[in-house]
C-alpha cells in the first residue's frame, strides 16, 4: 500500500483500471468455465447412467441362465462408445460373472477392491474415471451388480482447451484495457497535472496572482475555479493582513509607550505609597510620645482638679458652679479625645505594619476558650454601668487552634468593644462551637444593628456607621478592618449577620491545629 500510496495520479488510474478489468474478465472466465465444466460433466454422467441402466437391463437373463458367454457378448457392446473404459458383472457372491475392458484396462477386477456395496446403486467420481454401479433384478430379485466406467479425457481435452480460450480472452482484454487507460488517463491528468504545476509555482513563487487553466465543468474544472476563487481569497487577506500588520505595529508601538507610562506610574505610586507608610509610621511615632504625655498630664490635672480644687468652689454661686461644671466637662473630653486619638494611631500603625508585612507572628496551639475568656475580662469595664449582661458558651470537645493569640486576642477585644458600644441594653454573647476542621467564634448583641447594605461596608477601611445616639462617629474606622486581615492571615474569614431578634452576630473562623488549611497557613507564613 505504501508503494501504491507514492504513485502518480496517472499511474494509480493505469493500476485501478487495469486491476479492474482483469478481474471483471478472470471473473467472467471462472465463472463461464465452471458452468461448462459442470454442465458436461454432468452429461456425461446422465449418458453413463443410460447405458448402464440398458446393459443391465439386457444382462439379467445371463446371469439368471448362468450364461457367461452371452454375458460377455451383451458387455462387449460398450466398445461402441469411446468413453467406456469397461464394464463388470458381479454374482450375488461377490464372484466376478462376465467382462469387458478396454486394451488399456485390466481385464480382472476384484469385487472387494471397488469398495462398493453389493446390489447398491450409485455414482463415483476419482481423479481419472467416473463410474456407474446397478443392481441387476430377474423378476424383481437382485442377482448381480453391474459395474461400468469410464474415463474423464474428453472433460479434461474440453477444460484445457477452455482455458486455453479464457487466458487468450484475458490477453486481449488486458491490451484493450491498457490501451483505452491511456487515453483515459491523459484526458483526466492533464487538468489535475496543470492545477499540481500551479500549486506548486504559487508554493515556490509566492506569486499568488497565478491561477489554474480550468479544462471542463467536470469534478476537475470545478476543483480548479475554486483553487481560483481560494487565490483571490489568500490575496485579499495577504492584503488585510499588510494593513492589519501594520496597523498592530503601531498599535504595539503605542501600548508600549502607554505601558512604560503605566510601569512609571506604578513605580511612582508605589513609591507614594512607600512613603506615605513611613512618614505615618514616623508622624504616628512622633504623635504617640506628646499625646501620650497629652493624656497622662490631663487625667492627673482633671484627677487633682476634682480632689483639691472642685470642692473648695462654693456651690451657692451660680456662675462659679457653672464654670466648675463646664471645666470638668471639658476635661473630660480632653481625656476621652487624647484616648480616642491614641486608638488611631495604634491602629493606623497596625494597620500600616500589616500593609508592609513586618508583623511578627507568633502561631503557636491555644485554647480559644481560654482566649474569649481574657478578652470579656479586658472588656468588663465596659459593661459598667450599663444595664448590659455578657455571657461566654463554648461547645465542650473544641480542640485548640493554630494562632498567634495576642493579635486574636486584638480581634476579639475590638468585636466586644463594639458590641458593648452600640448596645444600649440587653445582652452580649460570645459563642465557641466547631464546625469541620474550624472553630468558629460569634460575638452577638442586642443593640441597634447593621443594615443589610452596610454588612459588607463596615470591614472597608476609615468606613464608620457613627453613634446614632449622638451622630458622631464612635471609633476610627480601623477596627474592623484590621480584624479581616488578622483572620484571614490565619487562613479564616469574618463577617456579620443579623440576630434572630435584634442587633448583629459577628462571626470568624479559625482553622484547627494539624488540618489541612492550618499546615498550609503556617507554611505559608
Amino acid at each position: 500500500m505504501c508503494f501504491f500510496r507514492d504513485l502518480s495520479i496517472g499511474r494509480k488510474l493505469l493500476l485501478v483500471i487495469m486491476f479492474t478489468s482483469m478481474t471483471a474478465v478472470i471473473l467472467a472466465s471462472t465463472t463461464l468455465l465452471l458452468n461448462d465444466y459442470l454442465s458436461f460433466r454432468k452429461g456425461m454422467e446422465r449418458d453413463l447412467d443410460v447405458i448402464s441402466r440398458i446393459i443391465a437391463g439386457n444382462l439379467n437373463a445371463a446371469l439368471y441362465f448362468q450364461d457367461a458367454g452371452a454375458a460377455e457378448e451383451t458387455l462387449s457392446a460398450l466398445a461402441n462408445n469411446p468413453r467406456i473404459r469397461g464394464g463388470w458383472l458381479y454374482a450375488a457372491n461377490g464372484s466376478l460373472f462376465a467382462a469387458y475392458a478396454r486394451g488399456d484396462v485390466e481385464q480382472v477386477k476384484g469385487f472387494a477392491r471397488l469398495g462398493i456395496p453389493m446390489f447398491g446403486e450409485g455414482m463415483r467420481l476419482d481423479g481419472h474415471s467416473m463410474a456407474r454401479y446397478l443392481p441387476v433384478h430377474v423378476e424383481g430379485e437382485p442377482v448381480g451388480t453391474l459395474y461400468v466406467e469410464s474415463d474423464l479425457q474428453e472433460l479434461d481435452n474440453r477444460l484445457h482447451a477452455n482455458l486455453g480460450l479464457a487466458f487468450l480472452v484475458c490477453v486481449a482484454a488486458a491490451i484493450v484495457a491498457f490501451a483505452l487507460s491511456t487515453v483515459f488517463k491523459r484526458i483526466m491528468i492533464t487538468p489535475a497535472a496543470a492545477l499540481a504545476e500551479t500549486a506548486r509555482r504559487i508554493s515556490r513563487d509566492r506569486d499568488y496572482t497565478a491561477r489554474a487553466q480550468q479544462y471542463g465543468g467536470d469534478e476537475l474544472g470545478q476543483l480548479a475555479h475554486t483553487f481560483n476563487e481560494m487565490l483571490d481569497e489568500v490575496q485579499r487577506r495577504d492584503e488585510a493582513l499588510a494593513r492589519y500588520s501594520r496597523d498592530l505595529e503601531q498599535e504595539v508601538a503605542e501600548r508600549s509607550r502607554i505601558q512604560q507610562q503605566l510601569q512609571m506610574a506604578k513605580d511612582s505610586a508605589e513609591e507614594s505609597n512607600r512613603m506615605k507608610s513611613e512618614f505615618l509610621s514616623m508622624v504616628s511615632h512622633e504623635l504617640r510620645t506628646p499625646l501620650t504625655s497629652v493624656r497622662g498630664y490631663a487625667k492627673l490635672s482633671h484627677k487633682r482638679l476634682r480632689r483639691y480644687v472642685f470642692p473648695l468652689v462654693p456651690n451657692s454661686d451660680p456662675k462659679l458652679a457653672k464654670i466648675k461644671r463646664q471645666l470638668d466637662e471639658n476635661m473630660q473630653i480632653i481625656v476621652s479625645e487624647s484616648e480616642r486619638l491614641t486608638f488611631l494611631i495604634n491602629d493606623v500603625l497596625d494597620l500600616n505594619k500589616l500593609d508592609a508585612g513586618a508583623v511578627d507572628w507568633s502561631m503557636e496551639p491555644y485554647d480559644v476558650a481560654e482566649i474569649v475568656e481574657h478578652a470579656l475580662n479586658v472588656c468588663g469595664n465596659l459593661f459598667d454601668g450599663k444595664p448590659i449582661e455578657s455571657s461566654m458558651l463554648v461547645t465542650n470537645g473544641i480542640p485548640r487552634v493554630r494562632c498567634d493569640r495576642n493579635r486574636i486576642l486584638q480581634v476579639l477585644i475590638n468585636l466586644v468593644s463594639n458590641a458593648a458600644k452600640f448596645t444600649p441594653a440587653g445582652e452580649v454573647t460570645v459563642r465557641v462551637e466547631r464546625n469541620a476542621d474550624t472553630v468558629v467564634v460569634s460575638v452577638s448583641d442586642t443593640g441597634i444593628g447593621i443594615q443589610p447594605e452596610h454588612r459588607e461596608a463596615i470591614f472597608e477601611r476609615f468606613r464608620q456607621l457613627g453613634d446614632t445616639l449622638t451622630d458622631r462617629p464612635a471609633g476610627t474606622g480601623l477596627g474592623l478592618a484590621i480584624c479581616r486581615e488578622i483572620v484571614e492571615v490565619h487562613g479564616g474569614r469574618i463577617w456579620v449577620e443579623p440576630h434572630s431578634s435584634q442587633g448583629s452576630v459577628f462571626f470568624f473562623t479559625l482553622p484547627i491545629a494539624g488540618s489541612v488549611a492550618g499546615s498550609q497557613n503556617t507554611r505559608m507564613l
